[in-house]
Protein backbone atom coordinates (compact mmCIF):
# COMPACT_ATOMS: atom_id res chain seq x y z
CA UNK A 1 0.00 0.00 0.00
CA UNK A 2 2.92 2.43 0.82
CA UNK A 3 4.55 1.73 -2.57
CA UNK A 4 1.27 2.44 -4.41
CA UNK A 5 0.87 5.78 -2.57
CA UNK A 6 4.44 6.94 -3.31
CA UNK A 7 4.22 6.16 -7.01
CA UNK A 8 0.89 7.91 -7.28
CA UNK A 9 2.33 11.11 -5.77
CA UNK A 10 5.36 10.90 -8.08
CA UNK A 11 3.10 10.50 -11.10
CA UNK A 12 1.13 13.56 -10.09
CA UNK A 13 4.25 15.67 -9.72
CA UNK A 14 5.60 14.59 -13.06
CA UNK A 15 2.31 15.36 -14.79
CA UNK A 16 2.44 18.91 -13.44
CA UNK A 17 6.06 19.58 -14.34
CA UNK A 18 7.03 21.44 -17.45
CA UNK A 19 9.97 20.20 -19.54
CA UNK A 20 11.39 22.81 -21.81
CA UNK A 21 13.25 21.64 -24.89
CA UNK A 22 15.29 23.98 -27.18
CA UNK A 23 17.46 23.82 -30.40
CA UNK A 24 21.28 23.49 -30.21
CA UNK A 25 21.49 27.28 -30.63
CA UNK A 26 18.98 27.89 -27.89
CA UNK A 27 16.91 30.20 -30.12
CA UNK A 28 14.06 27.87 -30.97
CA UNK A 29 10.62 27.99 -29.43
CA UNK A 30 9.97 26.51 -26.03
CA UNK A 31 7.89 23.28 -26.05
CA UNK A 32 5.73 22.29 -23.05
CA UNK A 33 5.34 18.55 -22.56
CA UNK A 34 2.91 17.00 -20.06
CA UNK A 35 4.31 13.76 -18.73
CA UNK A 36 1.80 11.35 -17.13
CA UNK A 37 2.92 8.24 -15.40
CA UNK A 38 0.37 5.47 -14.85
CA UNK A 39 1.81 2.93 -12.53
CA UNK A 40 -0.18 -0.12 -11.41
CA UNK A 41 1.70 -1.93 -8.76
CA UNK A 42 0.15 -4.65 -6.61
CA UNK A 43 1.61 -4.78 -3.18
CA UNK A 44 1.91 -7.85 -1.03
CA UNK A 45 -1.15 -6.91 1.03
CA UNK A 46 0.76 -6.42 4.27
CA UNK A 47 -0.56 -2.88 4.68
CA UNK A 48 -4.20 -3.64 3.77
CA UNK A 49 -5.03 -3.95 7.42
CA UNK A 50 -4.65 -0.20 7.70
CA UNK A 51 -7.58 0.36 5.35
CA UNK A 52 -11.15 0.69 6.63
CA UNK A 53 -12.81 -2.76 6.69
CA UNK A 54 -15.34 -3.43 3.93
CA UNK A 55 -18.24 -5.79 4.62
CA UNK A 56 -18.42 -8.77 2.32
CA UNK A 57 -22.11 -9.66 1.74
CA UNK A 58 -21.21 -13.19 0.72
CA UNK A 59 -19.27 -13.74 3.92
CA UNK A 60 -22.21 -12.29 5.90
CA UNK A 61 -24.59 -14.86 4.38
CA UNK A 62 -22.17 -17.66 5.18
CA UNK A 63 -21.83 -16.40 8.75
CA UNK A 64 -25.62 -16.25 9.20
CA UNK A 65 -26.03 -19.77 7.87
CA UNK A 66 -23.27 -20.99 10.15
CA UNK A 67 -24.96 -19.40 13.17
CA UNK A 68 -28.28 -21.24 12.54
CA UNK A 69 -27.93 -24.51 14.33
CA UNK A 70 -29.50 -27.59 12.75
CA UNK A 71 -32.60 -28.97 14.40
CA UNK A 72 -32.77 -32.75 13.85
CA UNK A 73 -36.10 -32.97 15.67
CA UNK A 74 -37.75 -30.49 13.32
CA UNK A 75 -36.09 -31.95 10.23
CA UNK A 76 -37.32 -35.43 11.14
CA UNK A 77 -40.86 -34.09 11.49
CA UNK A 78 -40.69 -32.42 8.08
CA UNK A 79 -39.43 -35.65 6.62
CA UNK A 80 -42.37 -37.63 8.00
CA UNK A 81 -45.23 -35.16 7.72
CA UNK A 82 -46.42 -36.39 4.32
CA UNK A 83 -46.87 -39.87 5.74
CA UNK A 84 -48.92 -38.38 8.57
CA UNK A 85 -51.13 -36.53 6.11
CA UNK A 86 -51.76 -39.58 3.98
CA UNK A 87 -52.63 -41.61 7.08
CA UNK A 88 -55.09 -38.94 8.19
CA UNK A 89 -56.66 -38.82 4.73
CA UNK A 90 -57.97 -42.39 5.03
CA UNK A 91 -60.73 -41.71 7.60
CA UNK A 92 -61.44 -38.31 6.01
CA UNK A 93 -62.16 -39.83 2.60
CA UNK A 94 -64.42 -42.35 4.28
CA UNK A 95 -66.46 -39.97 6.39
CA UNK A 96 -67.15 -37.24 3.80
CA UNK A 97 -68.81 -39.81 1.56
CA UNK A 98 -71.16 -41.14 4.22
CA UNK A 99 -74.84 -40.23 4.21
CA UNK A 100 -75.03 -39.36 7.87
CA UNK A 101 -77.35 -36.36 7.31
CA UNK A 102 -79.66 -35.07 4.60
CA UNK A 103 -77.54 -31.98 3.85
CA UNK A 104 -77.02 -31.60 0.07
CA UNK A 105 -73.20 -31.42 0.01
CA UNK A 106 -72.02 -31.78 3.55
CA UNK A 107 -73.88 -34.95 4.44
CA UNK A 108 -71.06 -37.07 5.84
CA UNK A 109 -69.01 -37.03 9.04
CA UNK A 110 -72.08 -37.12 11.33
CA UNK A 111 -72.70 -33.35 11.21
CA UNK A 112 -72.53 -30.36 8.85
CA UNK A 113 -69.46 -28.68 10.31
CA UNK A 114 -67.39 -31.89 10.38
CA UNK A 115 -68.26 -32.50 6.74
CA UNK A 116 -67.17 -28.94 5.91
CA UNK A 117 -63.90 -29.62 7.73
CA UNK A 118 -63.41 -32.82 5.77
CA UNK A 119 -63.93 -31.20 2.37
CA UNK A 120 -61.52 -28.42 3.36
CA UNK A 121 -58.96 -31.05 4.35
CA UNK A 122 -59.22 -32.82 0.98
CA UNK A 123 -58.60 -29.62 -0.99
CA UNK A 124 -55.71 -28.67 1.27
CA UNK A 125 -54.20 -32.14 0.94
CA UNK A 126 -54.38 -31.90 -2.83
CA UNK A 127 -52.53 -28.59 -2.72
CA UNK A 128 -49.61 -29.54 -0.50
CA UNK A 129 -49.19 -33.13 -1.69
CA UNK A 130 -49.79 -32.45 -5.37
CA UNK A 131 -52.21 -35.38 -5.44
CA UNK A 132 -55.19 -34.70 -7.68
CA UNK A 133 -57.13 -37.64 -6.28
CA UNK A 134 -58.00 -35.55 -3.22
CA UNK A 135 -59.25 -32.67 -5.38
CA UNK A 136 -61.29 -35.14 -7.41
CA UNK A 137 -62.91 -36.47 -4.24
CA UNK A 138 -63.74 -32.92 -3.12
CA UNK A 139 -65.17 -32.01 -6.51
CA UNK A 140 -67.46 -35.03 -6.41
CA UNK A 141 -68.92 -33.77 -3.14
CA UNK A 142 -69.18 -30.19 -4.37
CA UNK A 143 -71.47 -31.07 -7.25
CA UNK A 144 -72.91 -27.84 -8.75
CA UNK A 145 -76.52 -28.85 -8.10
CA UNK A 146 -75.73 -29.78 -4.51
CA UNK A 147 -73.80 -26.53 -3.96
CA UNK A 148 -76.86 -24.62 -5.21
CA UNK A 149 -79.01 -26.55 -2.77
CA UNK A 150 -76.60 -25.74 0.09
CA UNK A 151 -76.82 -22.07 -0.89
CA UNK A 152 -80.59 -22.22 -0.58
CA UNK A 153 -80.20 -23.74 2.89
CA UNK A 154 -77.87 -20.96 4.01
CA UNK A 155 -80.15 -18.31 2.56
CA UNK A 156 -82.97 -19.70 4.65
CA UNK A 157 -80.95 -19.30 7.84
CA UNK A 158 -78.49 -22.18 7.88
CA UNK A 159 -78.67 -25.92 8.54
CA UNK A 160 -78.78 -25.72 12.33
CA UNK A 161 -78.39 -22.77 14.72
CA UNK A 162 -75.25 -24.23 16.33
CA UNK A 163 -73.31 -23.74 13.09
CA UNK A 164 -73.07 -20.07 14.03
CA UNK A 165 -70.33 -19.42 14.94
CA UNK A 166 -68.39 -22.71 14.86
CA UNK A 167 -69.42 -24.28 11.55
CA UNK A 168 -69.52 -20.99 9.67
CA UNK A 169 -66.01 -20.24 10.94
CA UNK A 170 -64.82 -23.50 9.40
CA UNK A 171 -66.62 -22.54 6.22
CA UNK A 172 -64.40 -19.44 6.02
CA UNK A 173 -61.39 -21.74 5.81
CA UNK A 174 -63.06 -23.92 3.19
CA UNK A 175 -64.02 -20.91 1.05
CA UNK A 176 -60.46 -19.59 1.10
CA UNK A 177 -58.90 -22.95 0.25
CA UNK A 178 -61.46 -23.57 -2.51
CA UNK A 179 -60.95 -20.10 -3.93
CA UNK A 180 -57.17 -20.47 -3.91
CA UNK A 181 -57.59 -23.66 -5.93
CA UNK A 182 -59.22 -21.61 -8.69
CA UNK A 183 -62.86 -22.39 -7.97
CA UNK A 184 -65.44 -19.73 -7.10
CA UNK A 185 -68.48 -21.92 -6.52
CA UNK A 186 -68.50 -21.48 -2.74
CA UNK A 187 -68.13 -17.70 -2.71
CA UNK A 188 -71.89 -16.94 -2.62
CA UNK A 189 -72.20 -19.22 0.41
CA UNK A 190 -69.14 -17.62 2.02
CA UNK A 191 -70.67 -14.15 1.72
CA UNK A 192 -73.73 -15.30 3.64
CA UNK A 193 -71.65 -17.10 6.28
CA UNK A 194 -69.33 -14.12 6.75
CA UNK A 195 -72.24 -11.70 7.12
CA UNK A 196 -73.83 -14.01 9.68
CA UNK A 197 -70.57 -14.18 11.67
CA UNK A 198 -70.10 -10.42 11.62
CA UNK A 199 -73.68 -9.90 12.78
CA UNK A 200 -73.12 -12.45 15.53
CA UNK A 201 -69.94 -10.76 16.77
CA UNK A 202 -71.38 -7.26 16.68
CA UNK A 203 -74.31 -8.44 18.77
CA UNK A 204 -72.25 -9.85 21.63
CA UNK A 205 -72.60 -8.17 25.01
CA UNK A 206 -69.71 -7.74 27.41
CA UNK A 207 -71.00 -10.72 29.36
CA UNK A 208 -71.22 -12.79 26.18
CA UNK A 209 -67.59 -11.96 25.41
CA UNK A 210 -66.50 -12.95 28.92
CA UNK A 211 -68.11 -16.34 28.48
CA UNK A 212 -67.16 -17.09 24.88
CA UNK A 213 -63.52 -16.11 25.30
CA UNK A 214 -63.25 -18.96 27.82
CA UNK A 215 -65.30 -21.42 25.79
CA UNK A 216 -63.51 -24.67 25.00
CA UNK A 217 -65.91 -25.72 22.25
CA UNK A 218 -68.35 -24.43 19.63
CA UNK A 219 -68.79 -20.85 20.84
CA UNK A 220 -65.09 -20.01 21.29
CA UNK A 221 -64.74 -16.32 20.49
CA UNK A 222 -61.12 -16.29 19.34
CA UNK A 223 -61.75 -19.05 16.82
CA UNK A 224 -64.58 -17.05 15.28
CA UNK A 225 -62.69 -13.76 15.19
CA UNK A 226 -59.56 -15.31 13.70
CA UNK A 227 -61.36 -17.10 10.89
CA UNK A 228 -63.54 -14.15 9.97
CA UNK A 229 -60.43 -11.94 9.98
CA UNK A 230 -58.63 -14.42 7.70
CA UNK A 231 -61.55 -14.31 5.28
CA UNK A 232 -61.69 -10.50 5.40
CA UNK A 233 -57.97 -10.33 4.63
CA UNK A 234 -58.43 -12.76 1.75
CA UNK A 235 -61.28 -10.77 0.24
CA UNK A 236 -59.58 -7.40 0.95
CA UNK A 237 -62.54 -6.26 3.02
CA UNK A 238 -60.46 -3.65 4.83
CA UNK A 239 -63.36 -2.16 6.76
CA UNK A 240 -64.04 -5.55 8.31
CA UNK A 241 -60.32 -6.14 8.85
CA UNK A 242 -60.05 -2.83 10.71
CA UNK A 243 -63.11 -3.56 12.81
CA UNK A 244 -61.83 -7.03 13.79
CA UNK A 245 -58.42 -5.59 14.68
CA UNK A 246 -60.16 -3.01 16.85
CA UNK A 247 -62.34 -5.73 18.40
CA UNK A 248 -59.25 -7.82 19.18
CA UNK A 249 -57.48 -4.84 20.73
CA UNK A 250 -60.41 -3.63 22.83
CA UNK A 251 -62.29 -6.82 23.68
CA UNK A 252 -59.91 -9.79 23.47
CA UNK A 253 -56.56 -8.32 24.55
CA UNK A 254 -57.77 -6.68 27.80
CA UNK A 255 -59.34 -9.90 29.11
CA UNK A 256 -56.02 -11.35 30.25
CA UNK A 257 -57.29 -12.23 33.69
CA UNK A 258 -60.14 -14.28 32.23
CA UNK A 259 -57.92 -16.33 29.95
CA UNK A 260 -54.19 -16.01 30.64
CA UNK A 261 -51.88 -17.84 28.29
CA UNK A 262 -50.45 -19.88 31.14
CA UNK A 263 -53.89 -21.24 32.06
CA UNK A 264 -53.69 -24.99 31.49
CA UNK A 265 -56.47 -26.85 33.32
CA UNK A 266 -55.69 -30.32 34.57
CA UNK A 267 -59.07 -31.54 33.37
CA UNK A 268 -59.65 -30.97 29.66
CA UNK A 269 -63.26 -31.34 28.58
CA UNK A 270 -63.70 -29.58 25.23
CA UNK A 271 -61.87 -29.76 21.92
CA UNK A 272 -60.39 -26.23 22.06
CA UNK A 273 -57.74 -24.67 24.30
CA UNK A 274 -59.38 -21.24 24.77
CA UNK A 275 -56.35 -19.36 26.03
CA UNK A 276 -54.03 -20.63 23.31
CA UNK A 277 -56.71 -19.70 20.79
CA UNK A 278 -56.83 -16.24 22.31
CA UNK A 279 -53.04 -16.00 22.04
CA UNK A 280 -53.18 -16.98 18.40
CA UNK A 281 -55.82 -14.38 17.57
CA UNK A 282 -53.77 -11.66 19.26
CA UNK A 283 -50.50 -12.75 17.62
CA UNK A 284 -52.00 -12.92 14.15
CA UNK A 285 -54.35 -9.95 14.10
CA UNK A 286 -52.61 -7.17 16.03
CA UNK A 287 -49.52 -5.26 14.79
CA UNK A 288 -46.17 -6.77 15.71
CA UNK A 289 -45.22 -4.02 18.16
CA UNK A 290 -48.39 -4.63 20.18
CA UNK A 291 -47.89 -8.39 20.10
CA UNK A 292 -44.32 -8.10 21.35
CA UNK A 293 -45.39 -5.88 24.23
CA UNK A 294 -48.14 -8.32 25.21
CA UNK A 295 -45.90 -11.38 24.97
CA UNK A 296 -43.36 -9.87 27.37
CA UNK A 297 -45.97 -10.13 30.09
CA UNK A 298 -47.94 -13.13 28.87
CA UNK A 299 -44.85 -15.34 28.62
CA UNK A 300 -42.97 -13.85 31.55
CA UNK A 301 -42.93 -17.22 33.30
CA UNK A 302 -42.68 -19.37 30.18
CA UNK A 303 -45.10 -21.99 28.96
CA UNK A 304 -44.72 -25.76 29.15
CA UNK A 305 -47.40 -28.14 27.89
CA UNK A 306 -47.31 -31.91 27.77
CA UNK A 307 -49.55 -33.74 25.28
CA UNK A 308 -52.67 -35.45 26.55
CA UNK A 309 -52.22 -39.22 26.45
CA UNK A 310 -55.56 -40.28 27.93
CA UNK A 311 -58.40 -37.96 26.86
CA UNK A 312 -61.07 -37.92 29.54
CA UNK A 313 -63.91 -36.99 27.19
CA UNK A 314 -64.76 -37.57 23.55
CA UNK A 315 -64.03 -33.94 22.66
CA UNK A 316 -60.77 -33.86 24.59
CA UNK A 317 -59.34 -36.13 21.89
CA UNK A 318 -59.02 -33.08 19.65
CA UNK A 319 -57.02 -30.91 22.03
CA UNK A 320 -53.56 -32.23 21.19
CA UNK A 321 -54.06 -31.06 17.63
CA UNK A 322 -55.90 -27.81 18.38
CA UNK A 323 -53.24 -26.79 20.88
CA UNK A 324 -50.67 -26.87 18.10
CA UNK A 325 -52.42 -24.05 16.25
CA UNK A 326 -51.57 -21.69 19.10
CA UNK A 327 -48.15 -23.21 19.75
CA UNK A 328 -47.14 -22.68 16.14
CA UNK A 329 -48.31 -19.07 16.32
CA UNK A 330 -46.18 -18.55 19.43
CA UNK A 331 -43.15 -19.97 17.66
CA UNK A 332 -43.73 -17.64 14.73
CA UNK A 333 -44.13 -14.65 17.06
CA UNK A 334 -41.15 -15.37 19.32
CA UNK A 335 -38.75 -17.51 17.31
CA UNK A 336 -38.35 -19.68 20.41
CA UNK A 337 -37.88 -23.27 19.28
CA UNK A 338 -39.41 -24.72 22.41
CA UNK A 339 -42.87 -23.79 21.09
CA UNK A 340 -42.11 -25.48 17.80
CA UNK A 341 -40.86 -28.53 19.69
CA UNK A 342 -44.12 -28.65 21.67
CA UNK A 343 -46.01 -28.31 18.39
CA UNK A 344 -44.22 -31.38 17.00
CA UNK A 345 -44.54 -33.34 20.25
CA UNK A 346 -48.30 -32.86 20.38
CA UNK A 347 -48.71 -33.99 16.75
CA UNK A 348 -46.47 -37.03 17.06
CA UNK A 349 -48.03 -38.10 20.34
CA UNK A 350 -51.55 -38.03 18.94
CA UNK A 351 -50.63 -39.66 15.65
CA UNK A 352 -49.40 -42.62 17.69
CA UNK A 353 -52.78 -42.80 19.47
CA UNK A 354 -54.75 -44.29 16.57
CA UNK A 355 -57.62 -45.23 18.87
CA UNK A 356 -58.42 -41.52 19.10
CA UNK A 357 -58.52 -40.66 15.40
CA UNK A 358 -58.68 -43.78 13.22
CA UNK A 359 -60.28 -46.82 14.78
CA UNK A 360 -63.52 -45.37 16.13
CA UNK A 361 -65.90 -43.30 13.99
CA UNK A 362 -66.76 -41.20 17.04
CA UNK A 363 -63.26 -39.75 16.69
CA UNK A 364 -62.51 -40.54 13.04
CA UNK A 365 -65.24 -38.26 11.68
CA UNK A 366 -63.54 -35.09 12.99
CA UNK A 367 -60.20 -35.50 14.75
CA UNK A 368 -58.25 -36.21 11.51
CA UNK A 369 -59.43 -32.84 10.15
CA UNK A 370 -57.85 -31.17 13.17
CA UNK A 371 -54.68 -33.13 12.50
CA UNK A 372 -54.49 -32.00 8.88
CA UNK A 373 -54.99 -28.42 10.07
CA UNK A 374 -52.07 -28.84 12.50
CA UNK A 375 -49.63 -30.25 9.98
CA UNK A 376 -50.71 -27.82 7.25
CA UNK A 377 -49.29 -24.99 9.34
CA UNK A 378 -45.78 -26.30 8.65
CA UNK A 379 -46.42 -25.93 4.92
CA UNK A 380 -48.14 -22.53 4.95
Amino acid sequence: MAMRTSLTVLALLLSLSLVRCSDDGGGGPDVEVDVEVDVDVQDDGEDDALEDPVDDPIEDVVDEEAEEEPDPYWEAFLEGRETYLRDLSVPILDCVNQDDTTNPCFHGCIDWHSAVEGVWALIALSRVLGDESFATAANAILDPADVAAELAVLESGGPVPTEIPYGYSWFMKLAIERGDSGESDLLPLAVIAADALETYLRGLTSGNIDGTIRSDAYTNLSWTVFNLWSYAMWTSDWDLVDWLEHFTRTEILPRESLCPLLHTPTYVRGFFPPCLHRARAIAKILPEVEVEAWLETALAFGLDLDPITEPETLHAAGVNFSRTWGLYALWEATGDRKYRDMYVEHIETHMAMTAYWLEDYSYAHWVPNFGVYSIMLSYD
